[in-house]
């Protein structure tokens, strides 16, 4: 797919959530047949403001969104995707953040639930952006990323 300098390009920002079990946390978007996705499951995050650093961005997303301040954040990755709905290239940048919190104990202010998955079971969703693709990437490396978390 070709894109030209004029496509709208879109600065985002997601974290992987890793639990001490090693499953990761995801949100199940909003059922609003106007929201791209609507009922399907993404990782935390959003949009990056104009000025604003991406890990500034994410801990104010994971703030608004699940009430999370305290978290310890490392960078992964960055990479572009094509967004259909909005037409846009997102510039999307992934963290790898350490979580404690149980479900139960959750502030969810955006999407319909939060839950935890692991390998297996998140191949059993349906899965927005994109985002099954770097959750298999992710896992496959899981150990290796977790023991570059802790020594870093």
């Amino acid at each position: 797919m070709r894109h030209d300098n004029h496509t709208l390009r879109v600065p985002c920002v997601s974290a992987i959530l890793v639990n001490p079990q090693g499953q990761v946390l995801l949100q199940q978007r909003d059922d609003k047949p106007e929201l791209p996705y609507a009922g399907y499951w993404a990782l935390f995050g959003g949009r990056i403001e104009d000025g604003e650093q991406p890990e500034i961005a994410l801990r104010r997303e994971l703030i608004e969104e699940i009430e999370l301040s305290d978290i310890q954040l490392r960078f992964w990755k960055v990479y572009e995707r094509f967004h259909p709905e909005k037409e846009a290239i997102v510039i999307q940048h992934i963290y790898i953040g350490k979580i404690t919190l149980l479900v139960e104990d959750i502030v969810l202010h955006e999407g319909q639930a939060a839950r935890y998955f692991d390998e297996k079971t998140f191949n059993n969703v349906a899965i927005a952006f994109g985002f099954d693709n770097l959750l298999s990437e992710f896992f496959a490396g899981r150990d290796g990323f977790m023991q570059n978390f802790e020594n870093a």
